[in-house]
């Protein structure tokens, strides 16, 4: 009796832990879309500055989401950030937006993927 209470106690334990980490990362990936929807245009002011510092963002977070979706899904995201940052150094505004929408689309894609991995446990 006392091995089922324990048992059920750390199953209890394991699932708070799997909800609060779900999310976090739920969190996380509304932060990047908003960010990445927040960036100013290529060529204003502080454009390249602002994807430098998502793509900063991005590099600190992406090693706990890599967990929970496919790692060709963090690789897809980190390379649209790479041809966004080259799209703002160049000042290409059209590329840019084309960039922008491809990386908010490859985030809120591995954002799905992590609510139906989480929902799949439940």
């Amino acid at each position: 009796m006392k091995e089922i209470i324990i048992a059920s106690l750390l199953l209890a334990a394991l699932l708070a832990g799997i909800a609060v980490n779900s999310r976090i990362i739920n969190d996380f990936y509304d932060t990047a879309v908003r960010m990445t929807k927040e960036l100013p245009p290529a060529g204003a002011e502080g454009s390249y500055e602002a994807v430098c510092a998502f793509d900063v963002y991005w590099h600190e977070k992406k090693t706990a989401v890599s967990f929970s979706v496919s790692y060709d899904d963090v690789e897809r995201i980190t390379e649209k950030v790479r041809l966004l940052k080259v799209a703002a150094l160049a000042s290409d505004a059209s590329e840019f937006e084309l960039q922008r929408e491809q990386l908010i689309t490859a985030i809120e894609h591995a954002a799905r993927l992590e609510r139906v991995s989480f929902e799949s446990i439940f």
